[in-house]
């Protein structure tokens, strides 16, 4: 059932990244049916994560450094003492 569905939106051109959440929802409706979808899902979902993630925290604290939303605004992600370490 879920290679299925998996199966019918890679032949529309999905994305691999949209295809794993795609994967990841299914996985967790799929829970009603047997608790190991949900685990299942839950797997996706960390793996999916993991693959977005840099390899380095500092690496992240930078992109957090440097994050700007939408309108342009500067967000500060993290506290004073945190840039101190750059």
């Amino acid at each position: 059932m879920l290679k299925t569905v998996c199966l019918r939106n890679q032949l529309l051109g999905i994305k691999t990244t949209e295809l794993d959440n795609l994967m990841a929802e299914t996985a967790a409706y799929l829970n009603i049916l047997h608790p190991d979808f949900g685990k299942l899902g839950a797997r996706i979902a960390v793996t999916k994560l993991h693959k977005e993630t840099p390899e380095l925290f500092l690496d992240s604290i930078k992109s957090l450094y440097h994050y700007t939303e939408a309108n342009g605004n500067s967000s500060l992600f993290h506290s004073i003492q945190v840039k101190a370490l750059r």
